[in-house]
C-alpha cells in the first residue's frame, strides 16, 4: 500500500486551500489523505464548540475526515501522527516556527507550506542526504 498524505490544518476556514492542495496530490497518486488538527487539552466550551463547528463544515466542503488530536503540543502531536501513519507528504499552513519545529520532530516526509499564493516545499532529510 501507497504511503498516504498528511495535511495539518487549523479550525480556520481558509485551511481548505491545505486541505484541497493536500488532496489533489493524493488524488493524482491514488493514495489515501489524511487530515489532522490539534485542539487545545483546555479550553472553554464556547471556543471547542466554534472550533469543532469550523472543522466540520470544512469536512463536509472538503469531503474529508478530520483527525482530531487533542494536545498542548501541536508539534508533537503532528510528529507522532506522521509516525503513526508515515506519510510520503506533509502539507501544512503559514506559521512562524511551525515548519522548523516539525521537521525537528519528524524530517522523513517533504513538508510544503501552503500560503495563499504559494507553495513552498522543505525536502525530508532523507532526500537532502545524497545532495
Amino acid at each position: 500500500m501507497k504511503r498516504p498524505i498528511l495535511a495539518c490544518i487549523t479550525a480556520q476556514p481558509h485551511c481548505e486551500r491545505i486541505v484541497n492542495t493536500a488532496k489533489k496530490l493524493a488524488l493524482s497518486l491514488s493514495t489515501n489523505l489524511y487530515v489532522v488538527t490539534v485542539l487545545p487539552i483546555k479550553e472553554s466550551a464556547q471556543e471547542r464548540a466554534m472550533k469543532l463547528k469550523c472543522l466540520k463544515k470544512i469536512s463536509e466542503n472538503m469531503d474529508v475526515d478530520i483527525i482530531i488530536r487533542y494536545s498542548d503540543n501541536p508539534v508533537t502531536s503532528v510528529a507522532a501522527q506522521a509516525k503513526l501513519c508515515q506519510p510520503m507528504h506533509i502539507f501544512i499552513g503559514e506559521d512562524n516556527g511551525f515548519l522548523n519545529k516539525l521537521f525537528l520532530e519528524y524530517n522523513k516526509a517533504p513538508i510544503s507550506v501552503v500560503s495563499k499564493n504559494i507553495v513552498f516545499t522543505v525536502p525530508s532529510q532523507e532526500e537532502t542526504k545524497g545532495a
